[in-house]
């Protein structure tokens, strides 16, 4: 079940022997949300990460939203350009910045790059919106209030404590012991959604076509 910030403050500091949980600590409050936004959010792309906004080209160049995870490749189809009707959306196929130029408006192509600190949709298309899914990170805990969106507690708890003893209280085998358990509930968490979440494969066009590859001699 997700906690608010405050419950996992006390929680990591109950795991230290404190009660102080509700006074701001710097290196215990970086922990929780370095747990959440990158150890956790980088592991996986978790189904309950995957956001979808609109992004509109310029010249062909959008910027992708600012939350966007690059950890986490684009699959097939989550990129579109939008239509009326979201049976009507046009999907662009990601290639890369070397293949780019071989392409041209109506391929229907994209690739994403990193330009004025900054990731950028480049597409063949000039002046479409696009209709972008994909994994976001985390927005940063900040008041007492603010609920996490991982849905395991437990497992910030534990992950975050173990930077704690490490970076305050240099207690390797506590690091050790809290890391473990956390990234064991992390690996269940990765096992529940993919079977909750299944990816499908995207059959290609060339399904059960003979290339000729394999032709008996």
């Amino acid at each position: 079940m997700a906690s608010t910030y405050l419950q996992l403050k006390s929680q990591v500091a109950n795991r230290s022997g404190r009660i102080d949980g509700g006074t701001a600590n710097t290196i215990r409050d970086n922990a929780i949300n370095d747990v959440i936004r990158f150890t956790i959010a980088d592991s996986h792309p978790f189904s309950w990460l995957k956001a979808t906004a609109t992004v509109v080209l310029v010249a062909g160049v959008a910027d992708m939203p600012t939350n966007y995870n690059p950890t986490h490749k684009l699959q097939p189809g989550f990129v579109r350009i939008a239509r009326a009707s979201t049976n009507d959306d046009i999907p662009l196929t990601e290639t890369t910045v070397d293949m780019f130029d071989r392409y041209a408006a109506g391929d229907y192509r994209y690739y994403i790059r990193w330009s004025s600190y900054r990731f950028e949709i480049v597409s063949t298309e000039q002046s479409n919106t696009l209709t972008v899914t994909y994994y976001i990170i985390p927005t940063a805990l900040s008041a007492d209030g603010d609920t996490s969106i991982i849905p395991d507690s437990e497992c910030v708890t534990l992950l975050a404590s173990a930077k704690v003893w490490l970076a305050k209280e240099r207690d390797e085998t506590n690091h050790d012991r809290d890391n473990a358990l956390g990234l064991q509930r992390l690996g269940q968490m990765i096992i529940n959604d993919k079977r909750a979440n299944p990816l499908r494969p995207i059959r290609s066009n060339l399904y059960n076509v003979n290339l000729g590859y394999n032709i008996p001699g």
